[in-house]
């Protein structure tokens, strides 16, 4: 059944002409009975032949546009490298460009993360004991990047991030730690996503979503491709 179902979609465009050459033959019959005239074959074939065209390059144009999207869509990977020794972060995020034609216009969407309530707790007891009042109480952390104007084709380049209207220790660096909070001792992941323009036979706007896990074991991070669409399509 799923095949079949399949072949009905696939062949739309010849199933609408071929509706409308029906419609267009009962009509004719109709008025070839009521009028008690004969219409000649020679005009059915002529009003047939033409839908025949307009279904036929109806139903190729739908699999030529899906062909074309297959053939020019590009790779964009994320890669995810422990750095210790750096000072912002424990991770660095690398976006690697797998194509033949450069990506311009790299951008990353932000990564909304709702603070804990744990963690505020733990923010205004430390403020209070320094005699302060905790004036941070925004319910989310945003993780920004940085905008990336260029990657070669076959190169990759780091992205810089960082984590605004953050309460408590983390002072804005690192994603690694609000992973963990948000998780609050379980695995935790998010939806992340890159928007680029392509160039060569990949030329137009395209995005790829990816999800990033943290593992409370080992207390790393590990990303996962989903997919990669053409955001302009109805535009070809």
């Amino acid at each position: 059944m799923r095949r079949i179902g399949q072949f009905i979609t696939d062949a739309g465009g010849w199933a609408v002409a071929s509706v409308v050459a029906a419609f267009l033959s009962f009509g004719v019959g109709l008025w070839e009975h009521a009028d008690e005239r004969s219409v000649s074959a020679f005009v059915f074939v002529c009003l047939s032949v033409p839908l025949f065209w307009v279904g036929a390059f109806l139903a190729w144009l739908k699999k030529s546009r899906a062909l074309d999207v297959l053939i020019g869509q590009p790779k964009l990977s994320l890669d995810i490298v422990p750095n210790e020794g750096h000072y912002v972060g424990k991770f660095d995020f690398w976006v690697r460009n797998h194509s033949d034609d450069a990506a311009v216009n790299v951008a990353v969407s932000d990564i909304r993360l709702r603070v804990p309530e744990t963690v505020k707790l733990r923010y205004r007891i430390a403020e209070a004991s320094l005699g302060r009042v905790a004036d941070d109480d925004r319910p989310h952390w945003a993780v920004r990047f940085r905008r990336i104007s260029t990657v070669p084709a076959r190169e990759g380049k780091e992205l810089v991030y960082r984590v605004n209207g953050v309460v408590g220790p983390l002072h804005g660096q690192d994603l690694a730690q609000a992973l963990e909070a948000c998780g609050e001792g379980l695995d935790f992941s998010c939806a992340m996503s890159i928007e680029f323009s392509g160039l060569g036979v990949s030329a137009r706007r395209w995005k790829s979503r990816f999800e990033l896990m943290y593992h409370t074991v080992g207390k790393d991070i590990s990303v996962q491709y989903i997919d990669t669409i053409a955001l302009d399509e109805s535009a070809r």
